[in-house]
């Protein structure tokens, strides 16, 4: 089985259990949006994308480069100590090289695999950023520092493309922002400490 593929059923694992613990907020809750704050939301994804990947990677020791970035770092670190071994193995099983572009392709292939069944939930867009923090530091780690400022454009530029007319239907990123992370910290506090073991021995019988 090709490589994305095969982390593609590990993505699998991961977003479902995202997804049973935050419930997707469906469009027509709040009022249309404008292009000028569907504009924001974009420059803010984008924005989000450098603080996280930068701060992730350990490539910057800049502080948060507003209250959204503190409360996203927060998150994503949660986020990575649950599943550590499964997003481990994720980067590593995707054979990275030193072909940024290559690299860029691998994470939105893999991401266009958690949203093919059209859900969307805040969970699903911390995962985004908490992955592609991954695979900077895997790169930073490898000697592949040159791909970092690649996966920031890559990851920063799918939210906004794909993501920010949603999160603004939402009400944008700050409206939500509390309620973001308390679903997303709800999800991770009922986790069993055995789940990663578990469904990555699924998923390794499933590939």
């Amino acid at each position: 089985m090709h490589v994305v593929e095969a982390e593609t059923c590990k993505m699998e694992m991961l977003k479902s259990k995202i997804t049973s613990k935050v419930p997707p907020i469906q469009p027509g809750e709040v009022s249309n949006t404008t292009s000028s704050s569907l504009e924001v939301s974009k420059e803010m994804a984008k924005e989000l994308a450098r603080d996280v990947v930068y701060y992730f990677s350990k490539t910057s020791t800049n502080g948060p480069c507003n209250n959204h970035a503190k409360t996203l770092r927060r998150t994503v670190d949660e986020l990575s100590r649950r599943h550590e071994i499964l997003f481990t193995s994720m980067v590593r099983r995707l054979s990275i090289t030193e072909d940024s572009k290559e690299t860029c392709q691998s994470f939105m292939r893999v991401m266009d695999e958690m949203f093919i069944d059209g859900h969307y939930n805040w969970g699903r867009v911390i995962t985004i950023y908490a992955f592609a923090g991954w695979l900077a530091r895997y790169c930073v780690q490898n000697g592949m520092v040159n791909s970092v400022e690649e996966i920031v454009t890559c990851s920063g530029t799918y939210v906004a493309d794909k993501l920010a007319q949603w999160i603004q239907q939402q009400g944008g990123w700050v409206s939500r922002e509390n309620v973001c992370c308390v679903c997303l910290f709800e999800t991770l506090r009922d986790d069993k400490m055995h789940w990663v073991n578990e469904e990555r021995s699924k998923v390794n019988r499933a590939c």
